[in-house]
């Protein structure tokens, strides 16, 4: 009993340690997104990303080029 107990703390404390990671890793998304710093955006994002952009050409163009580094 003692075991599976220790164990569900092992697993509990291991999930929430990658909670911890993910958050620090959306956060740092975000804090690049909002710096305009694509380089480290691409470094968080897959390089075969197919995007699809709505809204506003305007904001289209502007997504597009901090999200793929390409200017059209």
């Amino acid at each position: 009993m003692a075991t599976k107990k220790a164990a569900e703390a092992n697993e509990e404390a291991s999930f929430k340690e990658m909670e911890r990671n993910s958050q620090k890793l959306v956060l740092a998304l975000y804090d690049a997104l909002k710096a305009k710093d694509v380089g480290t955006v691409q470094t968080f994002l897959a390089p075969d990303i197919e995007w699809w952009f709505h809204g506003p050409p305007s904001h289209q163009q502007h997504l597009m080029g901090l999200l793929t580094g390409k200017d059209s």
